[in-house]
C-alpha cells in the first residue's frame, strides 16, 4: 500500500531529471505514463546519463511508495562514437522491476528498447487515487541519432499500438504537420534473417510510396535507422478514426454507412490492383477527415509485411474481431497458411456490419479461444433486420435495403472462393453508379 500523505496523494519527485518542456535534442529518452495521465512524462536528460529511481530521497526519480525500493532501480544510458546508444535498466529491489510483464530478478540487467513497458513494484494497474501510484512507463528511445530528427520536430503521442508508435511532427522547413510511426525494433534471430527482412522492407517500402489515391493515407517519408527501427512520415489526418465516429454517432445511417463504405472499397481495390493486401482492416485504421461528409483515408496499409518481413501471405495477423476466418483456420501442420486479397474483402463486410449496428460485426463467446470463436462465429445478421433508419421528420423508418443485405452476404461469405472482390463490389447495385 502506498506510503500516507499529510498533504494527498504523492507524486513521483525528480532532482535534476524534469518534467518541463525541453526539446528533444536535449534528452536521450523519456518515461511515458502508461496509465494516469496526472504523473506526467518523466524526461531523461543526456547530461544525466545514469538515473536511479527509488522511494529514498537523494534518487533522480523518488517513487513514493511502500512497494517502491530505497534503492529500487537504475537506467543507464551509453552513446558510442557512431551515435549509437544503448540502454541498460538494473532491478535492484525487493518487489520487483518488471520490463513488459516479465520480472527481472534483484541484480540482474537488461536491454530497454523503443516501446518497452517498464514497471516498478508491481506488472499491472493500479487504480489506487486514480492510478498516481500505477507505476508503469512506456520507455521512448531519443538518444539514437535518427534521421528523422534532422527534419521534424516532434510533438505529443497521438496513437500506440504492439509494435509501433505515433507522433504528431512538424516538418522543420515547410511548417507542415504531419504524423509520425515510429514501428519498433526488430529483433530477429540470425544475421541471414535481418539480411532477408532488410531486403524484403525495402521492396514493401518502395511499393508504399509508389501508391497515390485520395483515400489512402500518403507516405512521405521514410527513414529506416541503424538498430532496426522504421520512422514512416505519413499524412496527418486529424479527424480521427472510423471506430470513434461510430462510438459517437451510431449506429449509422445506411446512407452514410455506404458513404464510407464505397470509399473504402475504391481504396482497397486500387490497393489490390497494385498487388497490395491490407491484411489488417479494422475501424481503427480508417481515418477520416474532418470534413461533413468525411473523407475516408485508410491507414497501415502494407504495414503487415514491413513488420512482419515475410514475403508471402502466410502469417496469422489482424485484428479477431475482423479477420477472414481462412487466416485462422487454413493452417498447415507447420503453422502457415497462405491466403489472397479476399481477406480484405470480409474485413470490410464486417467494418460495414459494425457501423450499421455500433456492435461487434458477430455472434461469437469470447470465452472460446481464437481459432473457435472464428470457425463458429455468426454475422449478426438478426441484428441487421431489426435496423430502422428515419425517411422524414414525420417519424417513418425504413429497414435495412435488400441490396444491401446481400452486398454484406457477398462480402461476409465463409468460402473465399466464392466471396465477392471489392473491384466487383464496386459495381453491386448497393454502390453502382454512386460517388462522393
Amino acid at each position: 500500500m502506498p506510503e500516507p500523505s499529510r498533504t494527498g496523494p504523492l507524486l513521483p519527485k525528480l532532482l535534476s531529471t524534469n518534467t518541463t518542456a525541453v526539446s528533444n535534442g536535449e534528452l536521450w529518452g523519456y518515461l511515458e505514463p502508461c496509465s494516469s495521465r496526472r504523473l506526467g512524462r518523466l524526461n531523461l536528460r543526456k547530461d544525466e546519463p545514469r538515473v536511479t529511481i527509488g522511494r529514498r530521497t537523494g534518487n533522480a526519480i523518488v517513487f513514493p511508495a511502500a512497494k517502491i525500493s530505497n534503492a529500487h532501480a537504475e537506467l543507464s544510458w551509453t552513446q558510442e562514437p557512431s551515435g549509437e546508444s544503448t540502454v541498460v535498466l538494473l532491478d535492484m529491489s525487493m518487489n520487483g522491476t518488471y520490463l513488459n510483464g516479465e520480472r527481472m530478478g534483484k541484480e540482474v540487467q537488461r536491454l530497454v528498447r523503443d516501446g518497452d513497458e517498464v514497471a516498478f513494484g508491481m506488472p499491472g494497474a493500479c487504480k489506487l487515487e486514480g492510478g498516481l501510484y500505477d507505476y508503469r512507463y512506456k520507455f521512448h528511445d531519443l538518444g539514437n541519432r535518427r534521421a528523422v530528427f534532422t527534419s521534424y520536430t516532434f510533438g505529443p503521442t497521438i496513437g500506440e499500438g504492439n509494435f509501433a508508435t505515433v507522433y504528431k511532427a512538424m516538418h522543420k522547413k515547410s511548417g507542415q504537420m504531419v504524423a509520425v510511426k515510429a514501428i519498433h525494433e526488430r529483433r530477429l534471430q540470425t544475421e541471414e534473417a535481418e539480411r532477408i527482412a532488410l531486403r524484403n522492407l525495402n521492396r514493401e517500402i518502395a511499393i508504399m510510396q509508389t501508391v497515390r489515391h485520395p483515400n489512402l493515407c500518403m507516405l512521405f517519408e521514410v527513414f529506416v535507422n541503424a538498430n532496426g527501427s522504421i520512422d514512416l512520415v505519413l499524412e496527418l489526418v486529424p479527424g480521427g478514426d472510423l471506430l470513434t465516429f461510430i462510438q459517437k454517432h451510431g449506429p449509422l445511417h445506411e446512407l452514410k454507412t455506404k458513404d464510407v463504405a464505397f470509399q473504402l472499397c475504391t481504396a482497397i481495390a486500387y490497393l489490390h490492383s497494385r498487388g497490395i493486401t491490407h491484411r489488417d482492416l479494422k475501424p481503427e485504421n480508417v481515418l477520416l477527415t474532418r470534413d461533413d461528409p468525411p473523407i475516408v483515408k485508410v491507414a497501415d496499409f502494407g504495414l503487415a509485411k514491413v513488420v512482419d518481413g515475410r514475403t508471402v501471405l502466410k502469417t496469422v495477423c489482424g485484428t479477431p474481431s475482423y479477420l477472414a476466418p481462412e487466416v485462422v483456420l487454413d493452417v498447415d501442420k507447420n503453422g502457415n497458411t497462405s491466403y489472397d486479397s479476399l481477406v480484405d474483402s470480409w474485413s470490410v463486410g464486417a467494418i460495414i456490419v459494425a457501423m450499421l449496428t455500433n456492435e461487434p460485426p458477430f455472434c461469437e463467446n469470447s470465452l472460446d479461444d481464437t481459432r473457435t470463436r472464428i470457425a463458429n462465429r455468426v454475422p449478426k445478421w438478426a441484428a441487421l433486420a431489426q435496423m430502422r433508419y428515419p425517411v422524414d421528420n414525420a417519424g417513418e423508418t425504413v429497414g435495412l435495403s435488400d441490396d444491401a443485405v446481400h452486398f454484406l452476404h457477398g462480402l461476409l461469405e465463409q468460402d473465399p472462393r466464392a466471396r465477392m472482390g471489392l473491384q466487383d463490389a464496386l459495381t453491386h447495385p448497393w454502390l453502382e453508379g454512386y460517388s462522393v
